[in-house]
């Protein structure tokens, strides 16, 4: 299931069963397909690659960078 690339139809899918899962309730349907979508998202998609390596290398580099215009 969270291994499957996120498609519309598998979004379709889980929204439906939070719509029968919450007694099959009318009016909450955008709230189902939000939360489906967030459920079926890529990790990577939510938090980010996880890969901070060049984010510190630029950090680093920027503050050398200010430290020989000083």
């Amino acid at each position: 299931m969270y291994g499957t690339p996120m498609t519309d139809d598998r979004i379709r899918e889980r929204a439906y069963e939070l719509y029968e899962a919450r007694g099959s309730i009318d009016g909450l349907a955008l709230d189902d397909w939000l939360q489906a979508e967030a459920e079926l998202a890529p990790r990577d998609e939510i938090v980010g690659s996880g890969d901070t390596t060049s984010t510190s290398a630029q950090v680093t580099q920027t503050e050398e960078e200010r430290r020989h215009l000083e």
